[in-house]
């Protein structure tokens, strides 16, 4: 016989909504945590209890991305608890990317201390070792760069995580999904899809936010990606509430290299990427934001609403970029310059 949902009547259902609204909105299960970036979260927002996919082609930065998030909900979230699975990278290059976002120094400085002869540097250094000792009992990883990607170790490791930190917010990241095995019966796509539904059910049960990367089976990674490019893995496209693509021109070499996807002056150029968000069951927002993404220390910058604004409109009017007669002089006097304002604090 299978499973039957729960059955409350509608007055309960009114008792719990009053009951929520009462207590404040972060117990309502469709309003997220914070993140740190004033426009995702506004827009996008990462509830408690959803799945959340980010794809993209070789080289677009989506595991940094995933990491990005991962770190900001714990770092913004004191009483949040993480497990972040790695199935690319051991967990002592995780741990440098986690002390390289929260110091803002290289991967290099991070690897080698006595690259750190800066002042400014050695500061960073400090107050990032505070960050990362502020978050070191609260986040568990997990090395499956050198072993079996076993599926259901996967799932009792959440489990044992939800039952060791009963009621707190929780976040768990696959890097990347894709890397999953499970012993289900089916060809690959039916593994896919396996694991998807039981993340999916796991994230609701376990009141969790699951964060996914994905490479893109389908299209180039020179092409802006598309759904459609998910269609040789299907539950990651309908198992999901939440679908962002990202990409972009500068890290690619991609098909609108023209549109120069850089911030900055001569001596400080910044690659934009692009998260485009191509589903959304959590709130309205369907489109484009941008972030800087600062490779040397594999961190990410929100960019600004004014910027993210001139972004959306430069793809809207590509043909205004495309003409042929025109000067990349000219190119680049269409291209955003960030007032003197955006630079502060920029590293």
């Amino acid at each position: 016989m299978g499973k039957t949902g729960n059955k409350i009547n509608l007055r309960e259902h009114m008792r719990r909504l009053n009951e929520i609204q009462e207590n404040g909105k972060n117990e309502w299960p469709h309003v997220g945590r914070k993140t740190g970036w004033s426009v995702y979260d506004e827009l996008v927002g990462t509830t408690k209890d959803r799945l959340y996919l980010f794809a993209g082609g070789a080289g677009s930065g989506k595991s940094s991305f995933v990491t990005q998030i991962f770190f900001n909900l714990i770092t913004e979230n004191e009483d949040m608890v993480g497990l972040f699975f790695s199935m690319d990278l051991s967990y002592l290059d995780l741990v440098a990317r986690f002390y390289a976002i929260s110091s803002k120094l290289t991967l290099e400085q991070v690897r080698d201390p006595s690259l750190i002869t800066d002042e400014d540097d050695l500061k960073s250094r400090e107050e990032g070792l505070k960050v990362m000792e502020s978050i070191q009992d609260r986040v568990i990883l997990v090395d499956q760069s050198h072993g079996i990607h076993s599926f259901h170790d996967v799932i009792n490791q959440i489990e044992n995580l939800r039952l060791d930190n009963p009621g707190k917010p929780m976040v768990v990241a696959i890097d990347p999904v894709s890397n999953l095995r499970t012993s289900e019966p089916g060809g690959r796509v039916e593994k896919i899809d396996y694991i998807v539904s039981e993340l999916k059910s796991k994230a609701r049960l376990l009141s969790t936010a699951v964060l996914l990367s994905s490479p893109l089976v389908s299209g180039t990674r020179k092409e802006r990606p598309h759904i459609s490019d998910l269609e040789a893995q299907p539950a990651l496209a309908y198992d999901t509430d939440l679908v962002a693509l990202l990409y972009s021109d500068v890290l690619t070499n991609g098909e609108t290299p023209f549109l120069e996807w850089e911030f900055g002056t001569e001596d400080l150029m910044v690659p934009i990427v692009e998260m485009n968000v191509v589903k959304n069951k959590n709130a309205s927002f369907m489109g484009r934001l941008f972030y800087r993404f600062f490779q040397s220390g594999t961190r990410y910058k929100e960019c600004g609403t004014d910027e993210n604004s001139y972004y959306n409109e430069m793809l809207g009017n590509l043909d205004y970029f495309t003409d042929p007669k025109a000067k990349k002089a000219d190119l680049k006097k269409r291209v955003y310059q960030a007032p003197k304002r955006e630079y502060e604090g920029i590293f």
